[in-house]
């Protein structure tokens, strides 16, 4: 696990559009990753395995109070053939090490995590239930129509 170079947000957008946004061209997730945001305020980090890409989380600045913080999980995708291997897990807790290391530097607190999923999406959301064991989760139905919710995770942090 490492942070993404710059120069790999091609590979990032393949793996974005291939596991989860399907319906997107490469351009257009390419473009939605580069649009997401800039360090710090979006951080992305890659697994590898025998020298290339499987996966990658991104990690966006959600919210500030005084000195705490709330981090979103922007985007997480592995691999099809890495998938069920404990890449994301691994990709989860390895980055957010880094990206709470970061934010303490800064004199700031993260104090919640959030996330969200697909409601069609089960396999994530099993994913996310076990690996965040989240606070709080609630789902805002049919945004996308009949059967197209949106779940949200929450995971207050002591």
């Amino acid at each position: 696990m490492r942070e993404m170079k710059d120069a790999e947000i091609e590979e990032i957008a393949k793996i974005a559009r291939d596991e989860v946004f399907g319906e997107l061209s490469l351009e257009e997730m390419e473009d939605m990753l580069k649009k997401s945001g800039e360090h710090p305020y979006l951080q992305h980090f890659i697994a590898e395995e025998n020298g290339g890409i499987v996966g990658f989380i991104g990690w966006s600045f959600g919210d500030r109070w005084d000195k705490d913080i709330t981090l979103k999980i922007s985007l997480l995708a592995v691999k099809r053939d890495f998938q069920r291997k404990g890449v994301g897990k691994r990709l989860i807790e390895h980055s957010f090490r880094l990206v709470k290391a970061y934010w303490q530097k800064q004199g700031l607190n993260i104090v919640m995590l959030r996330t969200e999923t697909d409601e069609a999406n089960k396999n994530a959301q099993k994913f996310y239930e076990k690996i965040l064991r989240p606070s709080q989760k609630f789902v805002v139905l049919d945004v996308w129509g009949p059967n197209g919710g949106i779940v949200f995770y929450f995971k207050k942090l002591s």
